[in-house]
């Protein structure tokens, strides 16, 4: 999920505000976090949210009526040219791709069944307005599935390795989680990864607790 700020007219509180679109990518099996998401997010942020699912071709899909009972936020299905409005959400055709031009939304030709290329509906909608290159990142989160067996497999570390080594030429500093033995922190540290949590450092405790570690430091 990542946010794009556009300018043009919000249709919200705010008279003439800058519009945020927020592309959110599921897989077929996303719709309860879908739910979760959305039922949760105030339905007068500003913001325009672009729903972009892996969906078959071959069958109706029933996200707009599902969504429909968890947000009062008006939802429709993309057709070619749909203006992007304020807290709004905006939902992916079962047998197209969409992109993103100016303030519009446009439908892109999906490759056939016997056309053997893979189809990548939500890396299409991100490259279509070069989303990752201009957001402004400080920090990169390696998730925890990445860290757990880093110290047994050669592969899971070589991973490791290459997304610290993009971080830092990007010039973002790097946090993991799951640091939860002294293996693990070791190699965290022969890799230079900036800042590390886990059972490692302290188990979770409340946030008003003056003795909890969120982060440490790996001290380089």
């Amino acid at each position: 999920m990542s946010p794009e700020q556009l300018d043009i007219k919000c249709s919200s509180y705010r008279d003439n505000c800058k519009l945020f679109v927020v592309g959110v990518g599921a897989s077929a099996g996303g719709l309860q976090a879908l739910e979760k998401f959305f039922k949760n997010m105030p339905s007068d942020s500003g913001a325009a949210f672009v729903v972009i699912q892996h969906l078959s071709p071959n069958f109706k899909s029933l996200m707009k009526e599902l969504l429909e009972r968890h947000t009062q936020m008006e939802i429709h299905r993309v057709t070619d040219g749909m203006k992007l409005a304020a807290n709004s959400i905006f939902l992916i055709p079962k047998d197209k791709n969409i992109i993103l031009e100016g303030n519009k939304l446009r439908l892109v030709k999906r490759e056939s069944r016997t056309n053997l290329k893979p189809n990548f509906p939500i890396d299409l909608f991100f490259d279509s307005f070069n989303l990752f290159k201009n957001l402004p990142v400080n920090y990169l989160k390696i998730d925890g599935s990445f860290i757990k067996e880093i110290h047994t497999e050669t592969v899971t570390k070589a991973m490791v390795q290459a997304i610290n080594y993009l971080a830092e030429a990007l010039g973002i500093k790097t946090i993991v989680e799951f640091a939860e033995n002294q293996d693990i922190v070791d190699i965290l540290k022969e890799l230079q990864v900036d800042y590390a949590q886990g059972y490692h450092y302290g188990k979770p405790n409340l946030f008003n607790s003056s003795s909890f570690p969120i982060l440490e430091n790996m001290g380089y």
